[in-house]
């Protein structure tokens, strides 16, 4: 068994092993989107075990600014098949390097992948979080009723991202996963993503100020369009006011407008508010993720 690392001429074997083993794994970066615009650098590094030519393992590491400003870096695949404690041994030995750069890094296994969950905790991992990721079908919507004084405003690119950085950063600044500040260049990336939509973030505003928001993009999940909804933020002062499902069913409004008529969204086991929130509104859980730290 030989390791290597992934660049220009061998990056192919690699999406190829990718795509072959996403369907059991985390897939948020793994889907075509992304590992299309993805390089093999600094930012992504990644390696590949061959064995007989054939590749039976790959690792690769996210190393994006977003996740350095909060000294963590998440992996994108960390994996092996079969599951081998060598192999899975042998790759970390090659990325490890790569972690000198944070505090800890990160990665998501579903809770039924058992092998790999085996394989993650023998080398050092701890579990850090739960995280379910829940689907509505498509069932009516309640009825949108603000309060009086408060009204909804569409996002504009290129406007409103200091508002839109404002209240997520504030809103999340206590919420695991998402305590690193989103700044305003990072939001103005938004648009330009394949999965935006038009309209697709609103804003709640009292007497004409953004006090929360909502954001719905395109979702493609086992072979099914969806909306995503999320972020739902709120400033703390106009949260436990009833506000989140407000935002909620108008997120849900939004995707139908689209022909979204389900709806998709993760959200941390911890948070029961939220998890309440969302099942009293016809959200199921599909699958339950487990996060894996590994503290340098």
């Amino acid at each position: 068994m030989e390791i290597i690392r992934v660049n220009k001429s061998n990056i192919g074997a690699f999406i190829d092993y990718c795509i072959a083993n996403r369907k059991n794994l985390d897939d948020t970066f793994l889907v075509d989107e992304e590992l299309e615009k993805m390089k093999p650098d600094d930012e992504d590094p990644s390696f590949i075990a061959l064995e007989g030519g054939n590749v039976i393992g790959a690792v690769s590491m996210k190393l994006d600014p977003y996740l350095l400003r909060g000294n963590r870096a998440r992996f994108r695949i960390f994996h092996c098949n079969p599951a081998t404690p060598v192999v899975y041994k042998r790759l970390f030995s090659v990325i490890r390097p790569e972690m000198d750069k944070v505090e800890k890094v990160f990665l998501f296994l579903p809770e039924t992948a058992l092998e790999a969950r085996e394989q993650i905790a023998g080398l050092g991992f701890s579990i850090e979080r739960y995280a379910y990721l829940l689907t509505r079908k498509d069932l009516p919507v309640g009825e949108v009723s603000l309060p009086e004084g408060y009204s909804f405003k569409e996002f504009v690119p290129g406007r409103d991202e200091k508002d839109y950085c404002r209240i997520r950063n504030i809103a999340f600044s206590g919420l695991a996963g998402s305590e690193t500040p989103l700044t305003e260049e990072e939001a103005g990336k938004i648009a330009a993503r394949n999965d935006y939509l038009t309209g697709g973030i609103l804003f709640l505003c009292k007497e004409g100020s953004p006090v929360g928001l909502v954001r719905v993009a395109r979702e493609y999940y086992n072979g099914i369009h969806y909306a995503l909804i999320g972020p739902i933020a709120l400033l703390p002062s106009y949260q436990k006011k009833g506000l989140g499902r407000t935002l909620l069913r108008a997120g849900l409004q939004v995707g139908r407008k689209f022909g979204l008529g389900k709806a998709i969204l993760s959200v941390n086991a911890e948070n029961e508010q939220a998890v309440h929130l969302y099942t009293s509104e016809g959200f199921e859980t599909d699958e339950c993720f487990i996060s894996y730290q590994y503290k340098i």
